[in-house]
């Protein structure tokens, strides 16, 4: 007999499509107080871990900007400002890839719902750091643009390797992995030569409930888009902010090439906007790392709006130039050079190229050293 799974089709679809229940509604409540027994029956532990990790992850993700690898909580699908926003009756997550200028991000799809994981979903482990039970799953299949205010709360953080599985899963062929449907259940399985993760099952046939489950979040998806891509006019004339990163994660998966590139550009950025240069980045199981003391040059780089994205990155590595931020809302990118390189011939690269429009040197400055 299959398996039930949790929580039901019916009840999400209300929570995600019908309208959240007013504070007013008639509908009956139980008087809580009057139920209670003289002595409340023990908490089971699964509510306790819940309370737990919630906790662990509101304590562990302080309020900062939106940035690449956090997984936002929404709790409506937002237009600009939140105005005609439609509320949710749940909370659902977005994992961000990729900022398209002002609050319009690219990402994915994130949800709590663990039973209904396909062999396209990746779920959240506990090595991924403090995670809210609300991050359960990444839906590889359901990309997404969605308006990302700054206050909305941080569920999770990922890594560039695995923002790199989640990528890997997405773009693997269908049948890549001989397992049987079987619904509400997990599996630890090789995505690619280098990343591992735990996912679902294949889907089954016409009665696995996981098509429904996929169709109303994929529902809620075009939704979210649609909302975002309704103010893309206002970002048309600024291509350079947006067109580098919204051409690698377009709505249709890119070959493995454009994969390889954006890796790339997860690691040349180090990504986190969240890290200052001179602090210390600690990683699970690992001692501090640190950077030795060394002169640091920064370059504001301006490049042409027609200029192929993959050959941007090439120039990007060439010239061992690393992004510290950017784009800004005019275009421009901050780099920083690592000690040992060679700032007039990075310099001589860049000017040269006939993707730049415009290169200056900043500044220098000193690292942290280690002690």
């Amino acid at each position: 007999m299959q398996r039930r799974l949790y929580p039901p089709l019916e009840r999400l679809r209300r929570e995600l499509f019908d309208s959240p229940v007013s504070p007013e509604s008639s509908e009956f409540l139980p008087d809580l107080d009057a139920a209670q027994p003289d002595t409340p029956p023990p908490m089971p532990d699964f509510i306790r871990e819940h309370i737990a990790r919630t906790v662990a992850a509101q304590l562990a993700h302080v309020p900062s900007a939106p940035a690449v690898g956090q997984i936002r909580a929404l709790s409506a699908v937002n237009a600009i400002n939140k105005q005609n926003s439609r509320p949710l009756g749940r909370n659902v997550g977005v994992l961000l890839g990729a900022h398209l200028g002002g609050q319009q991000w690219q990402g994915w799809l994130v949800t709590a719902d663990t039973d209904y994981a396909t062999d396209r979903d990746l779920l959240i482990e506990e090595d991924d750091g403090p995670a809210d039970p609300q991050a359960g799953m990444v839906m590889t299949r359901l990309p997404l643009r969605a308006i990302i205010p700054g206050d909305a709360p941080i569920l999770a953080k990922l890594s560039p390797a695995r923002l790199g599985a989640v990528i890997a899963l997405a773009e693997a062929p269908d049948g890549a992995e001989p397992i049987p449907p079987r619904p509400g259940h997990i599996f630890a399985r090789d995505l690619d030569a280098e990343h591992v993760g735990i996912t679902g099952s294949p889907l089954g046939g016409p009665g696995d409930p996981r098509h429904a489950y996929r169709a109303l979040h994929q529902q809620l998806a075009d939704e979210m888009s649609s909302t975002a891509e309704a103010v893309a006019p206002q970002t048309k004339e600024q291509p350079i902010r947006s067109g580098f990163f919204a051409w690698l994660f377009s709505r249709h998966w890119a070959p493995a090439p454009v994969l390889a590139a954006l890796i790339a550009v997860i690691a040349v950025q180090n990504l986190w906007l969240n890290v200052g240069d001179d602090e210390t980045l600690r990683y699970r199981g690992h001692s501090e790392v640190t950077t030795p003391c060394a002169a640091v040059a920064r370059l504001r780089v301006v490049f042409k709006a027609n200029a192929p994205q993959e050959t941007v990155v090439l120039l990007l590595r060439k010239a061992e130039a690393r992004v510290v931020s950017g784009p800004s809302e005019i275009g421009e990118w901050w780099l920083s050079l690592p000690a040992d390189a060679s700032v007039k011939e990075a310099l001589a690269q860049l000017r040269n190229s006939p993707l730049v429009a415009d290169v200056i040197v900043v500044e220098t400055k000193e690292t942290a050293c280690q002690p």
